[in-house]
């Protein structure tokens, strides 16, 4: 198995981008073939209005998916297993299908990709925003934009695979390559699903 550690040098850019690791997630033992598991430090999950990411340990350490949550962080990471673990367990790969709104294929094999070798796990890193609840109106609308920008700023930086926006160059290129391979995916019905949401 692969080295669980992350390098000095992916260290210091989390410094840099005041990233602090609040958890871990990843596949464990269960009923299912594939089951998905989020650990979150009770604090860290509270977080609202901040970015977060989603971190392998491929190449002593890399983002691979970068996103941002206005509300509390454990409402959007906690869900990460049902999203993941719905596509791989109904053989929507080999199917090449998708679920309206869902996972597409080529993110599912890369969260296989960068999380088997090290044992199906990973580990989640935030940068913390102020508490929403705290703010007058006008205040959250502008703490919102800067949201944004810091994940667009975070994504273009530092290219995770797996993030499907405009600003993810490197996600549009495993997407293209695999449509270019397989023909663009079936969009099926959310139903039938083999994983539980959490």
């Amino acid at each position: 198995m692969a080295s669980h550690t992350l390098g000095a040098d992916f260290k210091q850019l989390l410094v840099g981008d005041h990233f602090v690791e609040i958890g871990w997630f990843g596949f464990v033992p269960g009923p299912n073939r594939y089951n998905g598991a989020t650990y979150l430090e009770p604090e860290g999950g509270e977080w609202t209005l901040s970015v977060y990411s989603h971190v392998s340990f491929t190449n002593g350490g890399k983002h691979i998916r970068i996103g941002k949550m206005e509300g509390k962080l454990k409402n959007r990471l906690n869900r990460w297993g049902y999203y993941i673990c719905g596509v791989l367990n109904n053989d929507m790969i080999a199917k090449n299908q998708q679920f309206a709104g869902g996972t597409p294929p080529w993110e599912a094999l890369g969260w296989l990709e960068y999380l088997q070798p090290y044992g199906g796990r990973g580990l989640l890193f935030a940068r913390r925003g102020p508490d929403a609840a705290k703010l007058p109106p006008l205040e959250l609308d502008l703490e919102k934009r800067a949201l944004a920008a810091r994940e667009a700023d975070l994504i273009v930086r530092h290219q995770p695979p797996l993030n499907n926006d405009r600003y993810g160059l490197a996600g549009k290129k495993l997407k293209e390559a695999r449509i270019a391979q397989h023909g663009p995916p079936t969009r099926v019905l959310r139903r039938n699903r083999a994983c539980p949401p959490p």
